[in-house]
């Protein structure tokens, strides 16, 4: 809501079909977290709020690009975090600050476990005195079991999905990803997940955007779009969550590492990721060579989240 990046909407999608599966006679009231809204006043005391993905925890709760929160007292010790994330910079931890470690400490429900997207954030909140917490990864992940890794293929398609990442430019090394992509794929599609994306790309590849393919902004535009073309395409971009949208589809993909969130996810459940600078050295063996998807999937952790809501369902 209010968020001009599709790839919020990829998140909310997944925490929504996994709210609703756990929470099936329950309705729902969605609150956003970008940007003043009246309906922020419409949160209830007496109601759970469950914090969905996303990097929601900053160093700083009160800055402008943090979760403007209004009227606090309805959200006295009723937040429940779903695969919550920290905002790191240049991948430095930070401290929270007093305000920040008040507010959480006010807005947390104490009583409940929450669950958070990497080992990186469950230590930062740790530092605060907040340790009721779980590494369950993101929530975009948790049907990327097992069995359905090994129906993803491990051999190079034809045609590759891309993306490149408007507020974290390296032109060097986005050229040279975008240009070794076109030397060995039929085609190249860039999906579109912020629009400052576009602009982007047709600068880095001038005239005739190198016979790039755009795949428009919308969501529903990459879900049509994966629909039709799963089985002829591999994945290979800096957006995170396109690429594990795209492994959902069971499509071969492997994320580029621009900061500290798939950095993380990768360090903790073997996401298929590469760092940017690594790209030179890097990048043909891994169009090239066949590969395996292994997600490991902290599956424990999710069904005892999951599991401390039963009791909402009698």
């Amino acid at each position: 809501m209010n968020s001009q990046n599709a790839g919020d909407a990829i998140i909310m999608s997944y925490a929504d079909a996994r709210l609703r599966e756990l929470f099936p006679k329950q309705e729902f009231l969605h609150l956003q977290t970008h940007g003043q809204s009246s309906a922020l006043e419409r949160a209830r005391a007496d109601t759970l709020k469950i914090l969905c993905g996303t990097n929601i925890l900053w160093r700083d709760m009160r800055q402008p690009l943090a979760w403007p929160l209004l009227h606090l007292d309805a959200y006295r010790h009723s937040v429940c975090l779903m695969a919550a994330g920290a905002a790191v910079k240049n991948g430095v931890p930070f401290e929270f600050t007093q305000e920040s470690k008040r507010l959480l400490k006010f807005i947390l429900d104490p009583h409940a476990l929450h669950s958070v997207r990497d080992e990186n954030t469950k230590r930062q909140l740790a530092t605060i005195g907040i340790t009721n917490v779980i590494n369950t990864a993101c929530v975009t992940m948790w049907k990327l079991t097992p069995d359905f890794c090994k129906t993803i293929p491990t051999g190079k398609h034809r045609d590759v999905l891309t993306t490149v990442t408007d507020y974290g430019k390296d032109p060097a090394m986005d050229k040279y990803m975008l240009e070794t992509l076109s030397r060995h794929y039929d085609t190249v599609y860039l999906w579109v997940q912020h629009e400052e994306d576009r602009a982007y790309a047709s600068a880095l590849l001038g005239a005739g955007n190198g016979g790039l393919r755009f795949v428009e902004h919308p969501k529903a535009a990459l879900d049509a779009f994966l629909d039709d073309h799963a089985s002829t395409i591999d994945y290979f971009g800096t957006r995170l969550h396109a690429g594990i949208h795209s492994l959902n589809h069971g499509v071969r993909s492997m994320v580029v590492s621009i900061d500290n969130r798939a950095r993380d996810i990768a360090k903790d459940c073997n996401l298929p990721a590469v760092e940017r600078e690594d790209l030179p050295k890097m990048m043909e063996s891994l169009i090239e060579n066949p590969r395996e998807t292994k997600i490991v999937l902290p599956q424990d952790n999710i069904e005892t989240w999951k599991n401390q809501f039963a009791s909402f369902n009698r």
